[in-house]
Order: C-alpha cells, then sequence, then structure tokens
C-alpha cells in the first residue's frame, strides 16, 4: 500500500498508545543522563548568582565645574569599568570548570544518539513484529551509534558549508554594491527558510533508516531523499499534522496554567505542577507518534517500491 497521511498518523498515534513501555524507559533515560550532568556541574561548586544577570557597576560621580580633579579621580576616569566581583567570581569558576563542562556536552551528545537509536528500534520492531525486546533495544541503539554520529557531522557541515557559502557571497556584495547588501540579506533569510523547510521534509527519514535498516550515515540519507521524492506533500502533511497536534496541547495546557494562576495560592501551584508533567508526558507521547508516523511511511515506500 502507499504511503499517506491518514495511514501514517493512525499508525503512529496506535503505536504510541502502545508503547507506554518505551515511553517510560525513554523518560527514565533522559532522567538518569539530566541527573549525571546536573551532579556533575555540581561538583564544580558554581556560583550561587551564576544565573543571575550581572550587577551594574556603581555609578561614578562627576566633579563639580570648576573643581580640581583628584589624582585618585582622574586616574578612575581614565580607566574602564572594572568587572563585578558577580562576574569575576563566575569568570573564575568557568576557567576550572571548562573540562567538566566540556565532558557534559560530551555526555549529552553520546547519549541523545544512543537514546535516539533506542527509541526508533523499539519503534520499528513494534511496527514490524509487534514484540520488543530489550536486546534488541540495546541492540540498535549500539550499533547505529556510529553512523548516526557521522550523519550528525555531516548535517553540521553542510549547514556550516551553506552558512559560509551565504557569508562569502554577501561579503563579495558589500565589497561592490554597499548599499544593496541589507536588501540582499533580507532576501537570502526568507529564502532560506522555504529552503530549510523543504530541506527537512526530504531529510526526515534519514535516521530512520539508518537504524531499522542499519545503513550507514551516507546511504542512509540517500534513501531518505529518494523515498521522499515524488512524495514530498505526504510527508509534510504528516508533519504539520502533528505539528498542529502539539501546538494544540500546549495552548490547552497554557490555558489551563492561566486559569490556576488567576486561583491563586495552593490551587496554581498544584495545576502548575500538574500541567508540567502533563506538558512532558504529551511532548514524550507525540514523539513517539510522529516517530511512529513516519516509520510506517518508511515501511510504506520500501513495499510501494522508491
Amino acid at each position: 500500500m502507499p504511503p499517506s497521511v491518514k495511514r501514517s498518523l493512525v499508525a503512529g498515534f496506535d503505536l504510541a498508545r502502545r508503547s507506554w513501555g518505551g515511553i517510560g524507559l525513554f523518560v527514565l533515560a533522559w532522567a538518569l543522563v539530566g541527573t549525571v550532568v546536573v551532579l556533575s556541574i555540581a561538583l564544580t561548586q558554581p556560583p550561587a548568582g551564576l544565573l543571575e544577570a550581572p550587577a551594574a557597576p556603581a555609578a561614578t560621580v562627576a566633579p563639580a565645574e570648576g573643581a580640581v580633579p583628584s589624582e585618585a579621580a582622574e586616574t578612575l576616569a581614565a580607566t574602564p569599568a572594572s568587572e563585578t566581583a558577580q562576574e569575576r567570581e563566575q569568570r573564575e569558576w568557568l576557567g576550572k570548570a571548562w573540562p567538566m563542562l566540556l565532558l557534559c556536552v560530551v555526555i549529552l551528545i553520546v547519549a541523545g544518539l544512543l537514546i535516539q537509536g533506542g527509541q526508533i528500534g523499539y519503534i520499528i520492531q513494534r511496527l514490524r513484529t509487534g514484540q520488543v525486546t530489550w536486546a534488541n533495544i540495546a541492540r540498535h541503539a549500539t550499533s547505529a551509534f556510529g553512523a548516526l554520529l557521522g550523519a550528525a557531522f555531516l548535517s553540521m557541515a553542510l549547514v556550516a558549508g551553506a552558512v559560509v557559502v551565504v557569508v562569502l557571497a554577501v561579503a563579495a556584495l558589500s565589497a561592490v554594491a554597499p548599499a544593496a547588501v541589507g536588501v540582499v540579506g533580507v532576501l537570502v533569510a526568507v529564502t532560506l527558510i522555504p529552503v530549510g523547510v523543504w530541506l527537512s521534509i526530504r531529510l526526515a527519514l534519514w535516521p530512520l533508516a539508518i537504524v531499522a535498516d542499519q545503513q550507514g550515515p551516507v546511504t542512509g540519507l540517500k534513501i531518505s531523499w529518494r523515498m521522499a521524492r515524488g512524495r514530498w506533500w505526504t510527508l509534510a502533511g504528516i508533519a504539520a499534522a502533528m505539528l498542529a497536534v502539539s501546538i494544540g496541547a500546549a495552548l490547552l495546557l497554557a490555558l489551563l496554567e492561566g486559569a490556576g494562576n488567576l486561583a491563586g495560592g495552593a490551587v496554581a501551584l498544584v495545576i502548575q505542577v500538574l500541567t508540567g508533567l502533563t506538558g512532558f508526558v504529551a511532548n514524550v507521547f507525540i514523539s513517539f507518534a510522529t516517530m511512529g508516523a513516519l516509520a510506517r511511511f518508511y515501511e510504506d515506500a520500501k513495499t510501494a517500491g522508491t
């Protein structure tokens, strides 16, 4: 059967509905990663005011008209405003903590790719066989890690290359026609948005091809590109429907939280906690439904011929 928006969406939400075990494992994995990162940062003893805005430097009083400034005042006026104690404390902490912060970034990247591979492996196994084992989840997560990492680097290289081309083009134009740089910059920005959307749809099946069929990053990219040919609007319809569901859920929770804030007191606190937890679970559920819909599209496109 050829892929369709309705068939993919129905399959995606049905799969998410039957995947509460996988959703729980997904949440637990990210909770463990978050705990490790938070504890690692805590070991560096960050300053208490790290997340606060820097305090404004103390204002200096200008000497009265006709008064002779003292030598200390002249020296102070001739030097730039010194950093505050808070800024100095943060700078010193960053100088000591950057290796641990870098390690935390690496942990987040590695864990993110492993969890992504495990999530896709879970969904594919649930879709293909209806049965999922933890061994298969671990196998998909570990076997696809290198290819997913390669795909991430390739994506960053493509984005960086596009940015370099645009910057060089704008720089060359500024040397020839400086007055047109502003207009061209706006046109480039407006053009990049639809191009980015078009590319994201064409490459939406890239991770699926890597994990589901154990393809390399380049081969996975080619498969996604080929499967989306002639089916771009179908994939875009799936993405738009899932985006609408996500926005609708967020608006509903925001209305509930707003009603709680109007009530005030303990009621507001309880509603804020409940809406926060509900929003988190809803986001995870929608992510599973989205991946399930894309997996259904991927399997149907394979059987229909790419």
